[in-house]
């Protein structure tokens, strides 16, 4: 089985299955190579060796991370990466990125979950 790491800004990457989506992105990556002058050419074809990455898994469904994804990622200085689903999307974040944000995603729910907290405890003790 094969995956396509889609590189994001912001230290994280979103993997695809190869088949079909990968082989469709590389379908419409050459198409629009084809459709480029030979100067952006040039330049769209590197963007794209650095946004895009095939991954394959062993038969025990563990995958090596390329050089390039490892070092966005920040798992050569880290040693971890964080394996996020969300919104049916299969994402890879730099450990470090998502420490620096825990904060920022706690405070923009805060509220709501301490009126749920709340709520709870007041259910447990009325049970």
């Amino acid at each position: 089985m094969g995956l396509l790491a889609r590189i994001e800004p912001g230290g994280h990457a979103e993997l695809v299955p190869w088949d079909p989506v990968g082989d469709a992105i590389m379908r419409g990556l050459d198409r629009l190579l084809f459709e480029e002058d030979e100067v952006d050419r040039a330049g769209l074809a590197l963007i794209a060796m650095d946004r895009y990455l095939r991954l394959t898994l062993d038969p025990d469904g563990r995958m090596s991370l390329p050089v390039n994804l490892a070092h966005h990622l920040d798992a050569i200085a880290h040693d971890a990466v964080r394996l996020v689903i969300d919104a049916g999307r299969l994402l890879l974040w730099s450990e470090r990125v998502w420490q620096d944000d825990r904060s920022s995603r706690l405070e923009s729910v805060a509220e709501k979950l301490r009126a749920m907290e709340a709520a709870a405890v007041l259910e447990s003790e009325n049970g």
